[in-house]
């Protein structure tokens, strides 16, 4: 899932534009939207795991537990933060736009203490909507202002 919603979205409507598939540009942009996407991927498991445990499926959160689940997601986000800077500082995102990107960081420092609160608790077998909100909501500022910085 997060191959088909990053870097497929991003090549395809690149290579629908007439632009070439060998472009690094469209790759270098699915970086930060592909490591933001992950975390809520992972996140959505954690709800499910238990039922996911009784028919032996192989997710994270069944593999791993929910506590390394959730480690990872925050891991995750970190990473969209820092490749999100990076295209903001080498310059690969154009324009005054492109300084929008560190919105991005208080929207993940939000996200990372909420899961360090789920963490702290213990209880992954609550309703984690407001988490799960804030995870899938991280996920514009990685396609929204590069799209913004391009037009």
């Amino acid at each position: 899932m997060g191959f088909t919603h990053s870097p497929y979205v991003i090549l395809s409507g690149y290579l629908f534009q007439g632009s070439s598939w060998a472009d690094p540009l469209p790759w270098v942009l699915s970086i930060p939207l592909f490591l933001a996407t992950l975390p809520a991927i992972i996140l959505a498991g954690i709800p499910d795991r238990l039922a996911d445990r009784e028919v032996s499926k192989k997710v994270i959160t069944v593999l791993w537990g929910p506590r390394e689940a959730v480690i990872l997601a925050a891991f995750l986000a970190c990473l969209a933060s820092l490749s999100g800077f990076f295209l903001w500082y080498f310059q690969i995102i154009p324009g005054s736009a492109s300084k929008l990107i560190w919105l991005a960081f208080p929207h993940a420092i939000t996200l990372l203490l909420a899961l360090f609160r789920l963490m702290k608790s213990g209880n992954y077998d609550r309703r984690i909507d407001g988490i799960m909100a804030l995870a899938l909501s991280y996920i514009i500022w990685f396609g929204l202002i590069p799209l913004i910085s391009f037009l």
